[in-house]
Formats: C-alpha cells, sequence, structure tokens
C-alpha cells in the first residue's frame, strides 16, 4: 500500500468528500478517548461511504478494498495518512496563522 502525501491540487477534492462526511464526526476532537472507542463503530458505519473515498484519495487502495479492511488495519492506514502528511503540523501551522491574524488586546 502506497500512502501519498495530499497536493494542493487535490484539496477541492478532498473538500468535496469531506463536506459530505456526516455530522457524527463533528466534535471527535473533544472526546476522550474512551468516549472515541465507544462511537468508533456508529463513526465507522455512518460515515464510512465518505471516509473511504477520502482514503482511496490518498492511497493506492481502491474504495471497495478499503471497505473491507479490518478495524485494524484500516485504523494504521489513517495514522499513517496522518503521519505521512503531517496533519498535526498543519494543525499547528494553521493555529499559529490564525493567532497571528487576531487582533491584539
Amino acid at each position: 500500500m502506497i500512502i501519498k502525501k495530499i497536493t494542493l491540487g487535490q484539496i477541492p477534492q478532498l473538500v468535496a468528500i469531506v463536506r459530505n462526511v456526516p455530522a457524527i464526526l463533528g466534535g471527535v476532537d473533544n472526546l476522550d478517548n474512551a468516549t472515541i472507542v465507544a462511537k468508533l463503530p456508529e463513526i465507522i458505519e455512518t460515515a464510512l461511504p465518505e471516509v473511504s473515498k477520502l482514503v482511496a484519495l490518498i492511497t493506492d487502495i481502491k474504495v471497495e478494498e478499503v471497505q473491507s479492511l479490518g478495524l485494524a488495519e484500516f485504523t494504521d492506514v489513517v495514522v499513517q495518512i496522518l503521519e505521512v502528511n503531517n496533519v498535526e503540523g498543519i494543525i499547528q501551522n494553521i493555529k499559529k496563522a490564525m493567532a497571528l491574524r487576531a487582533p491584539k488586546g
């Protein structure tokens, strides 16, 4: 399996997919790990079609193959996508940029 870096040219396609992800994913980043684990089956069931498209776009895995992955394999792929694309660093950069833009007071 190949995990690709997300290019600027892919962003419109990614946004179109993410826009369709159900609201159930909203606020997941504010939940503790135990709650996320408890909600994981519901999250996966609700978001699976769109998340599968997203994973397929960023990897060399077809949508149907993504949906046939085991839970451990799927979460491994997601973690690899986040690591390869330095999502944590991107989030930190966005926060820094927003802080620079915030009014001083």
